[in-house]
């Protein structure tokens, strides 16, 4: 029925405009784009481009003319210039404070007093977006806060992206916070449950929490896919082996699991860390945090791992589950898309960019 309405209420073509999802990481960019057929999405293209070292660290943009370069590769893989661009993690900031219910003029204005107490940056040097919620807390009540979500990017880093996507003849028609396109694509839209993401990236991991389908802060570790593709590797027989795929073969092996384990044990800790600090922001009585989180998401090169998620849920009592990246696009029991599951967990945070904002 759903499909049927979708298809009587599509936007026509000439306002549906089509646009690709950009996500870049340290080691690599990568990009979806999808096709829509009277309102129903699917996959049109897909791919990942290697960025040399040094081309991006840690959300920057150290060498221009090679990060100009791999985006010209993904603008021939497209067949639209517009696109929507993830800024890494590293480079941003997700912050929540209760601030006194002004106008909704005089909120901006509010917030840019209180920035500089929760980022490292003047209010003149980001931009920066926020989501009003109402606080049903005794002490909110009392006070007449309200309690609001803050995401920042500094300038300089849009700057520099806006100016390469220019550079590689790209449109972009907005910037975003990497975790929260992460959460678009893997949370349901309209499920307002406690989530916890895991997203394994490359160099790194981006824990988030989120609650009300909004990521309300976020925790990046300096573990990744490379350290367990590393220890694989040591003793696999499997020559360099690289790739998740290669790797998720020899994880059968026991001497081979074995040897992630303390991989695996640094990000339990660091997971079980984060947890503890949401828990505790409830006690102390917010009523924007969890008594326990509802559900686990594991997504990125390396979240089906045999043993990993067993692992990482050992203390903490949570549904874990690997991600279903499709969520907000498409029923994978209905149609398949020419993606295999493995990789399409690689693509979590471009295919939250590509989504459409009328889904």
């Amino acid at each position: 029925m759903e499909k049927f309405f979708k298809k009587l209420f599509y936007t026509p073509n000439y306002l549906a405009m089509p646009v690709a999802g950009i996500a870049v990481y340290n080691r690599s960019i990568t990009y979806i784009e999808f096709k829509n057929k009277r309102g129903i999405l699917s996959l049109k293209t897909f791919g990942e481009v290697p960025l040399l070292p040094d081309t991006v660290r840690d959300g920057e943009i150290i060498n221009t003319e090679l990060f100009v370069k791999a985006l010209g590769v993904v603008k021939s893989k497209i067949s639209t210039p517009f696109v929507r661009i993830s800024i890494p993690e590293e480079k941003t900031y997700l912050f929540d404070i209760d601030m006194p219910n002004v106008k909704s003029s005089e909120m901006r204005e509010a917030i840019e007093f209180k920035l500089e107490e929760n980022v490292p940056l003047k209010a003149d040097e980001v931009f920066f977006e926020y989501n009003v919620f109402s606080n049903d807390s005794t002490d909110a009540k009392n006070t007449g806060n309200v309690h609001v979500n803050v995401s920042v990017i500094p300038k300089k880093i849009i700057k520099a992206f806006s100016d390469s996507c220019a550079l590689a003849g790209l449109i972009p028609l907005s910037f975003e916070i990497e975790s929260q396109m992460t959460a678009r694509s893997v949370i349901a839209s309209g499920d307002h449950r406690a989530f916890m993401i895991i997203h394994i990236k490359d160099d790194s991991t981006v824990l988030s929490f989120v609650g009300n389908n909004i990521v309300h802060f976020s925790s990046t570790i300096s573990i990744g896919n490379k350290n367990l593709i590393e220890n694989i590797s040591r003793i696999s027989k499997i020559p360099n082996a690289k790739t998740t795929e290669t790797s998720q073969d020899a994880m059968n092996d026991a001497e081979i699991l074995s040897s992630v384990i303390n991989v695996f044990s640094v990000m339990k800790d660091e997971v079980e860390k984060f947890n503890s600090y949401i828990i505790s922001k409830s006690e102390s009585g917010s009523d924007f945090f969890p008594k326990k989180i509802d559900q686990i998401i594991l997504c990125g090169k390396s979240a089906s791992l045999p043993g990993f998620s067993n692992h990482i849920s050992q203390n903490i009592n949570s549904e874990i589950l690997i991600a279903n990246v499709w969520e907000n696009i498409l029923d994978i029991n209905e149609s398949l898309p020419a993606m295999s599951f493995q990789t399409s967990l690689g693509f979590a945070t471009s295919i939250g960019l590509a989504i459409p904002n009328n889904k």
